[in-house]
């Protein structure tokens, strides 16, 4: 198994799967803050705090641009965990929130693509996906 690759649960090989495929964003649908809030377990100041956009702009704006990119990276970043793992979404949800990666140098998922890091992490994942951890 590459090292790290425990890390989601994966198979001891990959050989003969493709990497998965990022999804389509178009058309760019919007989604619903409740909705996120609820799947990732967050409450209204932690969305605001993660997404750089105020409590009142998730409630009056639900489709700023920036708080409606940010829910649309941590769903691509869950979904490309889903399929490399084969485990179902909550495993992606919980792994994304909840599982520092030593890789990030303790921090998790969730906590670089509030960063603006989203790229950092779907290279980490492409990364598992063809046997290989950054």
């Amino acid at each position: 198994m590459a090292k790290g690759a425990s890390t989601l649960g994966l198979a001891p090989a990959l050989t003969g799967r493709d990497p998965p495929q990022e999804p389509s964003m178009e058309p760019k649908h919007l989604m619903s803050p409740d909705t996120f809030m609820h799947e990732f377990r967050l409450d209204l100041e932690e969305l605001a705090r993660l997404s750089s956009v105020g409590r009142a702009t998730i409630t009056a704006n639900p489709d700023d641009p920036t708080l409606q990119a940010f829910m649309r990276d941590c769903h691509r970043v869950v979904a490309m965990v889903q399929e490399i793992s084969g485990r179902p979404r909550n495993y992606g949800v919980n792994w994304f929130r909840d599982d520092p990666v030593q890789a990030f140098r303790g921090s998790t998922a969730l906590e670089l693509v509030s960063q603006g890091r989203v790229k950092t992490v779907i290279t980490y994942l492409e990364s598992i996906a063809s046997g290989f951890v950054g």
